[in-house]
């Protein structure tokens, strides 16, 4: 069962996304890290569950990708970035699809000649507000392009439906909004 939103949907979370940020963070610092904002990427994250999330964990391969097609604000001509992920044996379910964490991705940015890349090194966490799951990553970037900068992924999705839970195949995909922020330290 597919579990994602539309491109209306899309519009809303991200300006959803945007409120929780200027939420958690108080007006005064978010105008304060746009100026030094490097570069803002809007796109989405679709995760792919195998076998699907049921309402009791089990172990799943958890991948994916985040896709920003969209990326402004760059003095580096970077267009659009993405950044895959892979998880091969993590317990989990519908309840508890991602708590708090650790971990590590890489950022390639799609540039006019090149494609150079970023580690972005990050901790999570995961709630619920409003019926939408958001999930924030706040890090460093540790290597490649903009290393030393901080980064904010905050990624919004529909809860996940739980009578899909019910029965395998269960919750097989999750779509959601993703925007990267990067800035200077």
């Amino acid at each position: 069962m597919r579990h994602g939103i539309g491109l209306r949907g899309l519009a809303a979370a991200t300006t959803f996304a945007l409120i929780v940020v200027i939420a958690a963070n108080g007006a005064p610092a978010a105008a304060k890290a746009a100026d030094a904002t490097l570069v803002t990427c809007i796109g989405t994250q679709t995760t792919n569950y195998s076998p699907g999330l049921l309402l009791t964990n089990q172990t799943v391969h958890k991948s994916g990708t985040n896709e920003w097609p969209l990326c402004t604000g760059s003095t580096q001509g970077i267009t659009s970035a993405s950044s895959p992920f892979d998880v091969p044996h993590i317990q989990l379910s519908c309840i508890s699809p991602l708590g708090s964490g650790a971990g590590t991705q890489v950022i390639t940015w799609v540039h006019a000649t090149t494609a150079p890349t970023s580690t972005f090194e990050w901790t999570s966490t995961r709630s619920v507000l409003a019926g939408q799951a958001v999930t924030i990553l706040t890090g460093t970037i540790t290597a490649g392009l903009f290393a030393g900068s901080s980064a904010q992924q905050i990624i919004v999705a529909p809860q996940l439906n739980l009578l899909g839970c019910l029965l395998p195949p269960g919750v097989t995909e999750e779509t959601g909004t993703s925007t990267l922020v990067i800035t200077a330290a």
